[in-house]
């Protein structure tokens, strides 16, 4: 924000920024939260048969999948 006043770029937010993960981790344990994700990915990928879907499941972002299966 300093440096968009800056240089003249500042713009206020039009919509609600929404933080989170696509899939709730019901846990309080740090290694399970950190690895929950990385486990869901990397059954994603093995459960793909098509090896264009399984670089877009790498590049696309947060819940890309949900939605290109629908």
């Amino acid at each position: 924000m300093i440096w968009d006043c800056m240089f003249g770029t500042y713009a206020p937010e039009q919509e609600a920024v929404v933080f989170g993960t696509t899939n709730p981790i019901n846990s309080c344990n740090p290694i399970a939260i950190h690895f929950t994700e990385l486990m869901r990915l990397w059954r994603d990928l093995r459960a793909e048969p098509r090896w264009s879907v399984r670089f877009a499941l790498l590049m696309q972002p947060p819940g890309w999948a949900a939605n290109a299966r629908v």
